[in-house]
């Protein structure tokens, strides 16, 4: 199995970094590149990719569906699949209604955050009528239609639809109505269990629950030295589980709650994004990174080698991962040599990584 990469697009690398990156990891054999959505539009950074590479699998991880109304993410949609057939991925989720921190601002830009599941499978539906040839009317509880026809028709007959799973009603409503879940920082017992949860309802909506994928997204921190590259993750873990609350609740009930206790007073800055030098330069956000066990690494992430880090993607895709989904960090300063790292780590064919390799492939991308 091939994994993808998920780009994260707000931090240490720009918009052309990004896309060069694409190709190379297409170059080295990658069945996708995914871009993680925060405040920013994943679904810009995705076409520029389509349009770069010929080959990869891109889209959303997740885009936040109350950004953009259904009808525009299907003509988005539409028009990404012209560039490149049957290789993107709508992805959506709720995204959190607020930063972990009450201190920080409101991410939903004060639209409401009330009945997400319902609010979803509406915007699936008007979604899937938008794609088809039909025109389309639509009156539901959220979102209404009249008489439209999108003027955009997408290339291939059918556009994935992938749920993250922010709790059980959402995996549920993924089960029922999209082609795959997404989840993030799922160890064994919570994709066997966002696995089961989805199939269920598949099979209850008279749907053949192998339809349904899961796509994990997992945080990859790839070095020389293994245990750099654990005091790195242990580095970019502050800032995840500061503001993500989704985060801090998985660990939880992990059974990591002396963990969480030990984070909270040691109370690091609310932004700590950056080298892992920068992120530990911070004696609060230092102490907190020391707080993080060595199971909680090993539980959660892939790190290490290069070797170490192959045999972990082992696990995770017996566990049931059909898409894995490398969330690449740095283990050292350098974020463009974060990515390379975790590319080589996974290539097919490494000598290709380095900087001339589309000059010794002769321009092929």
């Amino acid at each position: 199995m091939r994994p993808s990469i998920g780009l994260l697009a707000d931090v240490g690398v720009g918009a052309a970094q990004l896309v060069q990156i694409a190709r190379e990891a297409e170059l080295a054999g990658f069945e996708g590149v995914r871009t993680i959505e925060y405040e920013y539009d994943s679904f810009a950074y995705a076409q520029a990719i389509a349009t770069a590479t010929s080959r990869v699998v891109t889209g959303s991880s997740v885009a936040r569906y109350f950004a953009r109304h259904p009808l525009l993410t299907a003509e988005t949609a539409a028009v990404i699949d012209l560039f490149a057939p049957g290789r993107f991925v709508i992805g959506l989720g709720s995204g959190p209604a607020k930063r972990a921190d009450p201190g920080l601002p409101q991410q939903r830009w004060g639209l409401p955050t009330g009945r997400e599941v319902a609010r979803i499978r509406e915007y699936i539906e008007v979604v899937r009528l938008a794609l088809t040839e039909d025109v389309v009317n639509y009156e539901g509880e959220f979102y209404g239609l009249t008489d439209v026809r999108m003027r955009v028709k997408p290339a291939s007959p059918h556009v994935p639809i992938w749920l993250a799973a922010g709790g059980e009603q959402m995996t549920r409503l993924a089960g029922r109505a999209a082609d795959g879940v997404f989840v993030q920082f799922a160890g064994r017992v919570d994709t066997e269990r966002t696995l089961d949860i989805a199939r269920d309802a598949a099979r209850k909506a008279g749907r053949d629950p192998d339809d349904v994928r899961l796509g994990n997204l997992i945080m990859t921190c790839v070095g020389d030295d293994s245990e750099a590259a654990r005091r790195a993750a242990r580095a970019h873990l502050v800032d995840w589980y500061l503001h993500q609350p989704r985060i801090q609740r998985v660990f939880a009930e992990a059974g990591y709650e002396e963990m969480a206790e030990e984070i909270r007073r040691c109370n690091p800055p609310h932004d700590t994004r950056g080298t892992v030098d920068e992120i530990l330069a911070h004696p609060q956000a230092r102490r907190a990174a020391e707080a993080i066990p060595d199971g909680v690494l090993e539980e959660f992430t892939i790190v290490g080698t290069p070797e170490e880090c192959r045999r972990k993607l082992d696990e995770f895709v017996g566990w049931g991962t059909d898409v894995p989904i490398l969330y690449a960090y740095p283990a050292g300063a350098d974020w463009t040599e974060g990515y390379r790292a975790v590319i080589r780590a996974f290539a097919d064919d490494e000598p290709a990584l380095t900087g001339g390799a589309q000059e010794r492939r002769g321009g092929d991308r």
